[in-house]
């Protein structure tokens, strides 16, 4: 507003002193400075407007900061124990191929087992082959011993009889 004022008084003056060149000229590099004046004062009101915002950006990149700190330990703190648990996945892993090598013994030890009782099984067949003939020999034995038996106790009775008739 001063501007436009003094804008208005200068023009009055103008047409009074239009006689003298170089005061026109004067008269206008004066208002060139004010004008240059007022946008240099607009100027500074962004220029601080913009300080301030980058004061708060600033305060939150500060914040922003501080929390990525306790993000970065959190997570220095996870790898800590990721860490421990890979060591203790390692230590595992040994004992692992330890049993794997003691299973993979115990495997050779079956097989050979398993040789060993196709061995022994065929052995008890062929012994069991033996037992069933000799028991069904033993069966025909006994079949013909009873088949006897009628005649021997017919031959008792006999000789009892024998026996009876004889004086003693």
């Amino acid at each position: 507003m001063r501007w436009l004022r003094r804008s208005h008084a200068r023009m009055k003056s103008m047409a009074t002193r239009k006689a003298n060149p170089t005061l026109e000229v004067l008269e206008q590099i004066r208002d060139a400075v004010v004008g240059l004046q007022v946008r240099q004062d607009e100027t500074n009101t962004r220029l601080d407007d913009v300080i301030e915002r980058v004061d708060a950006t600033n305060q939150r990149i500060d914040v922003t900061n501080k929390r990525l700190d306790v993000v970065i330990e959190r997570v220095d703190e996870t790898n800590r124990r990721v860490d421990a648990v890979v060591g203790r996945v390692d230590e595992t892993n040994s004992r692992l191929d330890v049993v794997i090598e003691r299973l993979d013994g115990l495997e050779k030890r079956v097989g050979a087992l398993e040789s060993r009782l196709a061995q022994s099984e065929m052995r008890v067949v062929t012994e069991l082959l033996a037992v069933q003939h000799v028991l069904a020999d033993v069966r025909d034995r006994l079949v013909d011993s009873l088949a006897q038996h009628d005649r021997v106790d017919d031959h008792e009775r006999r000789i009892s009889q024998l026996e009876n008739r004889l004086p003693s």
